[in-house]
């Protein structure tokens, strides 16, 4: 079904409980998420099918059309009343964005929404982007935490990816991070790259502990069609690893990164105490999310619209009527109830089977009795206090056990 829609200093340490409870598709109103889409880059990664650009031209035109877009949501019915808990520029590279024009985004958002008092401001950055002026400025906007794109600590497989830093830079960047007090960062790493061995892998994961990150993402590459990689595997130029190689890889991620103190949250999210990605835990929860800037979704009950996967279209749309939506959906009970299970599933937490039955009317329990009888005796899954969770054997093929389970 489709649906037409219409249009201070934040503190380092960020002291607010993380809620995990699940609402999903039931946000009670006093946390909004806000994800800001920069979609320009220097250059583009091998693997990368996010929306973005490599023409920097249009970067002051596009900041002006996301002010304006954040005047016309703040207007909306959906928005007007939410307060913001979370902020997310990614990309893209936020980090080509001047700190001017992620101070006025900051200080637009703070004149049109009430926001919490411990809210989360997220940046992703290039390595190489960070100067000493440049994280003071983030510092004095309000971004607390730091999103390092590292993806691999062996500059072999930086190039293969097309990423532009060094591992080098990435040490440099952690040490100048934390000389401007910066006490909230996360490193995103990759694993699966071909070419890759057991132990490259092991030793970016070493690597990355070493600096003392608060919080880790570990993402197995996935080939997403029309991006350069998926073109060098059709004329098999490379291979991937075989899926016994990506099975040790995934299982000694956690291993390494558990035994170093991190906590596992979420399938590939890992944090220490107290850090996990709250902004993150909204998609996964089922929380509300206003997605600005071309390309970026949003999400309130029952609605899910996406704006216009194009830059000059969207500064163009924007600046005429103050919005950039290009295709919205009205969710049914049945996609609601499937994306409940893929995504309470993700969590270490899993699923509340109490919440589930209060929402969907069924005890998952009993009419899934035989599948979920099968999984558990399989060492896939497990029971606990009212709730179904994957082991790690079983979030390695989390798809399937969620296609079975829906």
């Amino acid at each position: 079904m489709t649906l037409l829609l219409s249009g201070q200093q934040i503190p380092l340490w960020l002291t607010a409980p993380v809620d995990l409870s699940l609402g999903f598709f039931y946000n009670n109103g006093v946390a909004l998420s806000v994800y800001i889409h920069v979609p320009f880059c220097r250059t583009k990664c091998v693997y990368c099918d996010f929306y973005s650009v490599t023409d920097l031209t249009a970067t002051r035109a596009y900041h002006d059309s996301l002010l304006k877009e954040i005047q016309y949501h703040a207007k909306d019915v959906r928005c007007r009343d939410e307060t913001i808990d979370t902020v997310f520029f990614g990309g893209g590279t936020p980090s080509l964005s001047s700190p001017a024009q992620v101070d006025r985004i900051v200080k637009a958002l703070w004149k049109q929404f009430e926001h919490t008092q411990y809210a989360e401001l997220t940046l992703e950055a290039n390595p190489d982007d960070l100067t000493d002026q440049i994280a003071e400025r983030w510092r004095d906007c309000g971004i607390n935490r730091i999103s390092l794109g590292v993806q691999s600590f062996r500059d072999s497989e930086l190039v293969f990816l097309g990423r532009r830093h060094s591992s080098a830079a990435v040490d440099r960047a952690s040490d100048l991070l934390r000389s401007h007090d910066f006490r909230n960062i996360s490193f995103d790493l990759i694993y699966g790259v071909p070419g890759q061995t057991l132990e490259s892998w092991r030793e970016s994961l070493m690597r990355a502990t070493e600096l003392c990150p608060e919080h880790l993402s570990a993402y197995c590459l996935t080939v997403e069609s029309g991006t350069p990689l998926h073109g060098m595997i059709a004329r098999r130029e490379v291979n991937l690893p075989d899926d016994e190689l990506l099975r040790d890889m995934f299982f000694l991620t956690i291993e390494t990164l558990t035994s170093s103190g991190y906590h596992q949250y979420e399938i590939s999210n890992f944090a220490l105490p107290g850090f996990e990605c709250r902004h993150n835990l909204a998609y996964w929860t089922g929380r509300s999310y206003l997605g600005l800037g071309a390309a970026a979704a949003s999400y309130f009950h029952p609605a899910r619209w996406k704006n216009i996967s194009d830059l000059s279209r969207y500064i163009a749309e924007v600046n005429s009527t103050g919005c950039a939506i290009g295709e919205a959906e009205a969710l049914d009970a049945e996609t609601m109830r499937r994306e409940y299970v893929m995504l309470s599933l993700r969590l270490t937490q899993g699923l509340d089977c109490v919440d589930y039955a209060k929402k969907f009317g069924e005890d998952i329990r009993k009419t899934r009795s035989e599948i979920i009888g099968a999984l558990i005796a399989n060492g896939m899954m497990k029971r606990y206090d009212g709730h179904l969770t994957l082991t790690p054997a079983g979030m390695f093929v989390s798809d399937e056990i969620v296609t079975r389970l829906t």
